[in-house]
């Protein structure tokens, strides 16, 4: 169970970043716009 769990959270982990980094870009063409 703690292992599938750990699995999971560093997946959300990993998702979460992703969106960061696409909420950036974003940020960064609203900029340019």
């Amino acid at each position: 169970m703690c292992f599938i769990r750990l699995k999971t959270k560093k997946k959300t982990i990993q998702t979460k970043n992703i969106l960061k980094k696409v909420v950036k870009k974003f940020g960064g063409i609203k900029k340019w716009l």
